[in-house]
C-alpha cells in the first residue's frame, strides 16, 4: 500500500473491473486500488474535473455488480 500524506484513508491494492459511459460510449477499464475516499481509473479518455459519472464495479466475490455515482476530483494527463 502506497503512503500519501494527502489521503484520508489508506488504499487497498485490488483489481476491479469498472464500466462507465464517456462521450456516448461505454468503456470498461480496471482500477488497481480503492479506498473509502475514492479510486483511480487508468484510462485513455479521462473525464473533466468536477464531472459526475456513474461507475459500475464488478467485484469477484459478489453475484451482482455495484453502480455508484462518482465525481472526478483529480486527473493525471
Amino acid at each position: 500500500m502506497a503512503s500519501n500524506s494527502k489521503r484520508n484513508t489508506p488504499r487497498a491494492p485490488v483489481e476491479i473491473r469498472v464500466e462507465y459511459q464517456r462521450l456516448n460510449s461505454f468503456i470498461a477499464d480496471y482500477t488497481r486500488d480503492i479506498s473509502r475516499g475514492g479510486l483511480f481509473i487508468k484510462t485513455e479518455t479521462p473525464s473533466e474535473l468536477g464531472e459526475e459519472c456513474y461507475l459500475t464495479l464488478t467485484f469477484p466475490k459478489l453475484d451482482e455488480p455495484i453502480t455508484l455515482v462518482a465525481i472526478v476530483r483529480h486527473v493525471v494527463k
